[in-house]
């Protein structure tokens, strides 16, 4: 049995492009917190949940709109949840109401705990015996009236605990804020598409805040319309270098050291380091230009201060993985001064997704492309899907070396 499998459910929105869009973004979120690659399989319905029930200890279930933003601290707090919980999830129960329920945006069933999933709601008929307080008859049909109470019950019943999602998960202690908001952000948060779902999508197509959002779309909008202002400089890199054939042309992101790391695994004195964002291009320049090859972090750290820019990886644990992937590029560092006027450099600043024809891709070319037709969150938002495929498919068709994150 596995240890987890992640699961998406549409968001059923009234908006199609919004539902797709958020399952596109969804999907994107749960591939950066799956490190450990486990399966992620996408339901149609909440009762579809049951048939993964003796496939995994854990099942951690996203309906599309989800975001992550700490996904270190959330994965450790997943992984280490205690044997007699049985189902984490956001409970409600207001002023009224009779019995408990939760929000279907994000939960966690530990499988043992239960028998059967029944994700069935109590919903009344619209005829009336009395002032509207007397239902006729009443149905199990979807609904979204008490979501997941049956579900609460049969884990109370069976002897496991039932728990919310309390502020040591919601807030890492640690916690640092990569979209440079003034306020502290969740590990992770939910856009909540079915609230004013065509208001949002016109919102998110462009980009632009207005009126009658709520706080969680107006945040994820704001996060978004600041990475594309790219006040950051990606100063080191958190890929991990594969081992790769010979090429005589590399093509890599301008993000630390990775075009130049690429280039030494293939054997290539060609190098590309394009970039959507202008600030690494011109870093690259800049440290191509001036730097002596003594201290890289200071000379990146004074670049990103004269001109007023945050740097990335700030997560202390991509800035741990990121310093072991700067030692494994010690032998250009150690000779950089050499080293830099032995190959050839070209500096393309430019949008992969909207751009793949400035590139001569062929069987001699390796090109490595990040997170941005995988799991890269920008990407999603700024992309339809198809957008990305047509691209991932010039890139297969030209028989280039490829790699991605």
């Amino acid at each position: 049995m596995l240890k987890a499998i992640f699961i998406i459910v549409p968001s059923y929105s009234n908006n199609s492009w919004l539902d797709s869009k958020m399952m596109q973004l969804t999907k994107s979120f749960i591939a950066i917190l799956n490190i450990d690659n486990y399966p992620v399989e996408i339901v149609e319905n909440y009762d579809d949940i049951n048939q993964f029930l003796d496939k995994a200890e854990l099942l951690i279930v996203s309906t599309a709109g989800n975001i992550i933003i700490e996904k270190n601290h959330l994965r450790n707090k997943i992984f280490s949840i205690p044997d007699t919980v049985g189902l984490l999830a956001h409970l409600l129960q207001y002023n009224g109401d009779q019995t408990p329920y939760m929000h279907e945006q994000f939960f966690i069933i530990r499988t043992k705990a239960f028998k059967t999933l029944n994700f069935k709601q109590l919903k009344r008929s619209q005829e009336d015996m009395h002032d509207g307080h007397a239902p006729l008859f009443l149905t199990l049909e979807d609904g979204y009236i008490n979501f997941g109470t049956f579900v609460i019950e049969e884990c109370l019943v069976n002897g496991y605990e039932v728990r919310n999602f309390d502020n040591d998960w919601r807030y890492p202690k640690t916690a640092t804020n990569y979209i440079a908001l003034e306020q502290q952000l969740p590990s992770r948060g939910y856009c909540y598409p079915k609230d004013n779902s065509d208001l949002f999508a016109s919102a998110l197509k462009e980009l632009t805040l207005c009126n009658g959002l709520n706080e969680s779309q107006q945040l994820l909008i704001l996060g978004f319309k600041k990475v594309l202002e790219f006040n950051v400089l990606n100063a080191q890199q958190t890929e991990t270098l594969y081992n790769c054939n010979p090429a005589e042309t590399v093509i890599c992101p301008a993000t630390g050291f990775l075009a130049e790391a690429v280039a030494i695994k293939a054997g290539a004195s060609d190098i590309i380091i394009y970039d959507k964002n202008p600030n690494n291009i011109e870093f690259k320049k800049h440290l191509y230009k001036n730097w002596d090859g003594i201290n890289y972090i200071k000379f990146a750290q004074d670049f990103a201060t004269k001109h007023n820019l945050s740097i990335e990886p700030s997560f202390d644990s991509d800035i741990e993985n990121a310093k072991t992937q700067l030692e494994e590029t010690n032998i250009i560092i150690s000779n950089w001064v050499n080293w830099k006027d032995s190959v050839k450099i070209t500096f393309v600043c430019c949008d992969l997704v909207k751009q793949i024809d400035q590139f001569q891709l062929n069987n001699n070319t390796l090109i490595h492309t990040s997170s941005i037709l995988t799991m890269y969150p920008l990407s999603a938002i700024s992309y339809d899907q198809d957008e990305i495929e047509s691209v991932r498919q010039i890139i297969y068709n030209s028989k280039a070396q490829w790699f991605e994150i």
